[in-house]
């Protein structure tokens, strides 16, 4: 996917029991509601954090928020085609003046509810495929799967009965997932989500030359909104060429002009 790199967008839907309140509109001077966001996917099995702070809402709207909303959606790109960064339940929300600012602060677990209540109580006869076991977990848990190639394979030797957190009998089943944008995502050991890869190099949004650590190598770029974890990239750099898988990815920055960007933690692939 090629992105043109500067003109960035980016907005929130904010997400109540019986409704969304999605703040994508414009004023006269173009501009959108202004939001600050710093979201971290790791392939952990732990919840993605998301911390989002809206400025200048109407003060029933920050006090509904702080009483009602349940989650999240973030959205960000590049006019025109915006794309989901984040979704993830409220875990706290904080309203507070900062000059002549009202800002609504609010912290997000991705799946975090699906993840801390969940419970899986089943029992399978020899013979049931294994993904059909790992879809009935994810359907306990409200969530759908997305399995790399040969990532679940094969079915039980033996009767088995799953009792207990739908996270810790997942767990049994696959040693690696993760969850993101509220989908279960399994990698097979080793490799890639996808075997399509990214271009990550300076005209399509690399900001600084990698920089080698003990594990992989860490990357600054702009926001580019398809990546994840485990996704599959090709770094072409003055300083460093190759396949790269990544492991964890921040993206940070504000919808009113400011820093748009993704930091890469990778490991090297093949």
């Amino acid at each position: 996917m090629s992105y043109q790199f500067w003109l960035t967008s980016a907005y929130i839907v904010v997400i109540f029991p019986t409704e969304e309140l999605r703040y994508d509109k414009r004023d006269d001077d173009g501009r959108m509601l202004a939001v600050d966001f710093d979201v971290k996917h790791t392939n952990g099995k732990e919840p993605s954090v998301g911390n989002f702070a809206i400025y200048n809402l109407a003060e029933e709207t920050r006090k509904r928020i702080a009483s009602d909303a349940i989650g999240v959606r973030f959205y960000g790109g590049y006019e025109g085609r915006e794309k989901l960064l984040y979704s993830g339940s409220i875990e706290r929300v904080i309203n507070k003046r900062q000059g002549v600012d009202y800002i609504t602060e609010m912290r997000c677990g991705d799946g975090f509810r699906e993840f801390t209540n969940s419970v899986t109580t089943r029992t399978y006869a020899s013979g049931v495929d294994k993904q059909t076991i790992i879809n009935d977990i994810a359907g306990d848990m409200g969530l759908s799967v997305k399995a790399g190639k040969d990532a679940v394979k094969g079915v039980l030797t033996g009767s088995k009965t799953l009792d207990g957190l739908s996270k810790d009998v997942l767990t049994e089943m696959v040693p690696e997932w993760s969850i993101v944008d509220g989908e279960i995502n399994i990698p097979a050991p080793g490799q890639p989500i996808s075997n399509v890869a990214t271009v990550i190099k300076s005209d399509t949004g690399l900001l600084e030359s990698p920089a080698i650590t003990e594990k992989g190598v860490n990357m600054k770029a702009q926001i580019d909104p398809d990546i994840r974890p485990r996704s599959l990239l090709k770094v072409e750099s003055a300083s460093i060429e190759g396949l790269y898988i990544v492991q964890a990815i921040q993206f940070v920055g504000n919808n009113y002009g400011g820093a748009f960007d993704m930091n890469i933690e990778a490991v090297a692939y093949g």
